[in-house]
């Protein structure tokens, strides 16, 4: 069979992306591997560039892990907020804001540029579909297309979960493996 020693996983906080964390970690998990989750931010508004992550896009409602309208004492740490992603990311999938081989990694730039560097010294990429399709597919491009495309290892193209996969009670979520 084939083993992986390094695995690299991009994490937004989307649910394509929680399941490419679940599958990358169980990968890693049998074989020992060390899997890094990255999550790509730009320190600018998002506004001006829609899909960077300056505040996580999904939160548990959908909105981030800030209130955009709340009025702070300090500018806005895109960095910071790329880690918090990355932490609840792992809280929400197996419970635990670290794992042992699982490295979290918030860097800057774009989500494909970013994610095929790093996949240099990776033998896997594992990223998730976001599923734009016609005319909004082809206005906004695909992280997924691009790391395909660009990436120097193999690429695996994780589909958002099933919903009732997604309703699995809390005890299920402690599971590392793969179905």
């Amino acid at each position: 069979p084939i083993r992986f020693h390094h695995i690299v996983v991009g994490v937004d906080g989307s649910p394509n992306s929680l399941a490419a964390l679940r599958l990358a970690v169980g990968l890693g998990f049998r074989d020992d591997a060390t899997v890094e989750a990255v999550c790509a931010y730009r320190p600018h508004l998002t506004s001006q560039y829609p899909f960077s992550t300056v505040l996580p896009p999904y939160g548990p409602a959908g909105e981030g892990f800030r209130d955009p309208y709340a009025i702070t004492g300090g500018a806005i740490d895109a960095a910071a907020d790329a880690q918090t992603t990355l932490e609840h990311a792992l809280r929400e999938v197996f419970n635990h804001s670290e794992m042992r081989n699982v490295v979290l990694r918030p860097t800057e730039g774009p989500a494909s540029e970013v994610l095929t560097r790093m996949a240099a010294r990776a033998d896997l990429l594992v990223v998730g579909a976001r599923g734009h399709s016609g005319a909004l597919g082809l206005l906004l491009g695909s992280t997924a297309q691009d790391c395909v495309k660009h990436a120097p290892c193999a690429v695996l193209v994780v589909p958002a979960p099933v919903a009732a996969e997604a309703d699995k009670p809390d005890a299920d979520r402690n599971k590392v493996g793969l179905r």
